[in-house]
């Protein structure tokens, strides 16, 4: 699963709990956006082993946020429908 984030520090601690209560094989990837808003600290803080944290890129030009996130998020899926 790939989460893009840039200041969600009111709701990523509820969305990885919610995430974390479905399973331990469930992968996930967060691609900060660049928060400024303590997001990855209170992402940290939730204990996923099976969360892996990215720092996002600056945007380009030609890409809108949340794209340019995912884009950089999946470029580590490595599951049976992302080749």
């Amino acid at each position: 699963m790939l989460i893009p984030a840039r200041n969600e520090a009111e709701v990523i601690a509820t969305t990885l709990s919610n995430l974390k209560t479905q399973g331990q094989d469930l992968a996930i990837i967060m691609v900060d956006d660049r928060s400024t808003d303590g997001t990855v600290t209170i992402a940290q803080a939730i204990g996923m082993k099976n969360l892996r944290i990215l720092s996002g890129d600056p945007l380009p030009a030609d890409w809108s946020g949340k794209l340019w996130a995912l884009e950089q998020g999946f470029r580590y899926v490595n599951t049976l429908w992302s080749s």
